[in-house]
């Protein structure tokens, strides 16, 4: 999993799992600092997802509350269906 930060916008890449989401949670977080404005999260490259992924969408969203505004782009299928499952989906558009 690899975190790229360029023209506000955020892309991960690999897998967004239970076994990856605390390495990318921290690198974001670390990254959060500098970042002002609108910010998109590009997912178009991640190429695996559980639930995991959606509670670091959802932590992360809370993390830059107050200093930026997120949105997603390229959501993969999987993660839209979790959302849906419980309630969030709406998070994605």
């Amino acid at each position: 999993m690899s975190v790229q930060y360029q023209n506000q916008t955020l892309s991960l890449s690999g897998e967004l799992t239970f076994n990856t989401v605390q390495l990318v949670y921290n690198e974001l977080k670390s990254i959060s600092s500098s970042v002002t404005g609108d910010v998109t999260l590009d997912l178009s490259k991640v190429t695996k997802v559980d639930t995991a992924a959606l509670a670091l969408c959802t932590s992360f969203q809370a993390l830059l509350l107050d200093q930026a505004q997120l949105s997603f782009l390229h959501a993969p299928a999987d993660l839209l269906g979790i959302a849906e499952s419980v309630g969030v989906g709406s998070l994605f558009t």
